[in-house]
């Protein structure tokens, strides 16, 4: 994100991997971090300025392969398309934050958590198997426990402002959750 962006209007989806990209921790409106974040990674040796180009967070301090690993691209880019304006595919450098394309209200989240690939034919990567059983981990994949949706109000007393809303799994069906509950 950008100081050209308006982070007011984004949203960012986070699969297990880190997703901040660029930085530049002299825009201290969009950015905070330690000021040897990149002198950090040129000591370890994640790092390289003149081979790797522009410091890019995510790949100097992701463990490797994890960004792109089966187990979190494909869920990421699912949840991205179910509310972004634009399409990504899997070949593409997946971004930070984007703009969604209607408002996201907490329905619409708990239908991304609850997505098993099944919302359009790009991101169906096994499409005669199973959901649950697909070797691609889907959003709402058996490794997870519970969904939960924050709904932040700022435009109401603070004692009532926030809220969590939960679902637990069901432990005798495969990859289902409960209904959400106010935690």
């Amino acid at each position: 994100m950008g100081s050209s962006e308006s982070p007011d209007d984004n949203v960012a989806v986070i699969s297990n991997c880190y997703t901040i990209g660029e930085i530049d921790l002299r825009d201290t409106l969009n950015y905070l971090g330690s000021p040897d974040v990149i002198d950090y990674a040129i000591k370890r040796g994640w790092y390289n300025p003149e081979k790797d180009g522009d410091f890019n967070f995510k790949y100097a301090y992701a463990a490797e392969n994890s960004i792109d690993s089966k187990g979190n691209k494909p869920r990421q880019l699912s949840a991205i398309n179910l509310i972004s304006e634009y399409r990504y595919n899997l070949s593409e450098d997946l971004p930070f934050s984007f703009k969604p394309k209607v408002k996201v209200t907490k329905e619409k989240l708990m239908k991304v958590i609850a997505d098993h690939f099944e919302h359009d034919e790009n991101t169906i990567f096994e499409p005669d198997v199973n959901p649950h059983f697909q070797e691609v981990p889907i959003v709402c994949s058996s490794g997870n426990q519970y969904g939960f949706v924050a709904q932040l109000r700022n435009y109401l007393p603070e004692e009532i402002a926030n809220v969590l809303w939960v679902s637990v799994k069901r432990r005798l069906v495969v990859n289902h959750f409960s209904p959400y509950i106010l935690a």
